[in-house]
């Protein structure tokens, strides 16, 4: 097969939530752009997440970004003209020692000065907002943030992706990159088994292959990959609202609904996605002791994701330093599901304008020495 010449004005490097929100927004603006995804659009990490849209428990650091995006999704369904399972139900956090309750307080508090819509509530509401939670375990209270929600992810991405590709944007799958050539100050091209592109702009957001591209270039970001693994019930009419979280896990009730299970997470060697089937095991020890209701449920399926990680937990949102036409995205740290079409647009909008429309100093490259 040979080997074809593109030149672009963008290329866009990764069809996860951020990489195609990126390429939405510059087709909007009418640019030319190319976005390369490896496998299909939406079927790595963003569609392998536990869909929460959440503002509360974050970084102090990323919230004010977090605040920001949950208002972008606050209006996706109407812009897309999907239905996105968006959900506001709130957002949950059990309190389970007097430790965690130290830090909750403290939390809740921080969150607060940071404009954030967030409160204490005690043990008594916690357990009248969830009727079905365990009165044998201990609980302190929880947090809850009523303006946090989740959405489907099988169907965000690849409408973001759809909405990219209706703007004009050229979406590439299943066509990999192979590899970045570095020449000078720049990235002289970008090479799949298809086509060399030549690009004006290049935004990465390759998630876990962040790295290896970047090796290319004499780069080294250091990433580390997590897998996660999340456990499907059979549906059930409402039994749980919102997202609730605890020390040792998550679930929510999706609209269909199914019982998510957010179980097992780990450092992972390589890009393998198989299920480790201790997941199994853990969920069935683990989460009935919360919720007694789900020892007599049935699991009908469970998958896989990777995760990327930094060295601080926050994401990388930043033009990589001694190269002008390279922007990185990636690193979203298990939080990158809300902050993706934010930050995709965020980025879009800077390199368009030449300005950044916010302060992401603290996601800077840079940072890491």
């Amino acid at each position: 097969m040979s080997i074809t010449s593109v030149e672009t004005e963008f290329l866009v490097i990764g069809g996860g939530i951020a990489g195609t929100a990126a390429a939405w927004r510059l087709a909007e603006k009418g640019r030319e752009v190319v976005l390369l995804e490896k496998g299909r659009i939406g079927e790595e990490a963003s569609g392998r997440c536990g869909g929460g849209v959440r503002q509360q428990y974050r970084d102090p650091r990323e919230t004010p970004s977090a605040i920001n995006a949950v208002q972008m999704w606050a209006e996706m369904d109407a812009v897309l003209d999907e239905d996105l399972e968006y959900d506001r139900g709130g957002n949950i956090k059990l309190v389970r020692s007097p430790e965690e309750l130290s830090l909750a307080e403290a939390r809740v508090e921080r969150e607060q000065s940071q404009g954030l819509e967030v409160s204490f509530i005690s043990p008594e509401e916690t357990r009248e907002r969830l009727p079905m939670l365990s009165k044998d375990i201990p609980l302190f209270g929880a947090t809850y943030c009523p303006s946090d929600g989740t959405a489907n992810p099988l169907k965000v991405t690849k409408a973001i992706g759809r909405a990219a590709a209706k703007a004009g944007a050229q979406l590439c799958i299943n066509e990999p990159v192979l590899e970045m050539e570095p020449d000078g100050d720049r990235v002289k091209y970008v090479r799949t088994d298809k086509a060399i592109y030549r690009a004006r702009n290049i935004i990465l957001a390759a998630g876990p292959w962040s790295g290896g591209l970047l090796f290319d270039l004499g780069l080294r970001l250091h990433l580390t990959i997590k897998k996660v693994s999340i456990l499907i019930t059979q549906p059930l009419p409402p039994v749980i609202a919102g997202f609730v979280s605890w020390d040792t896990g998550y679930t929510r009730q999706a609209k269909d609904g199914n019982i998510h299970i957010g179980a097992r997470t780990a450092i992972n060697k390589g890009l393998d996605k198989k299920l480790d089937y201790r997941v199994l095991m853990d969920a069935g020890r683990d989460f009935p002791e919360v919720f007694p209701f789900l020892r007599d449920i049935n699991i009908i399926r469970a998958f896989s994701g990777l995760l990327t990680y930094t060295a601080d937990d926050i994401p990388v949102v930043d033009r990589v330093p001694g190269y002008d036409n390279l922007w990185a995205v990636t690193g979203f740290s298990g939080h990158g599901f809300c902050l993706g079409p934010y930050m995709g647009r965020v980025v879009a909008d800077w390199i368009c304008d030449g300005e950044c429309p916010e302060d992401l100093s603290e996601f800077a490259y840079g940072r890491f020495k």
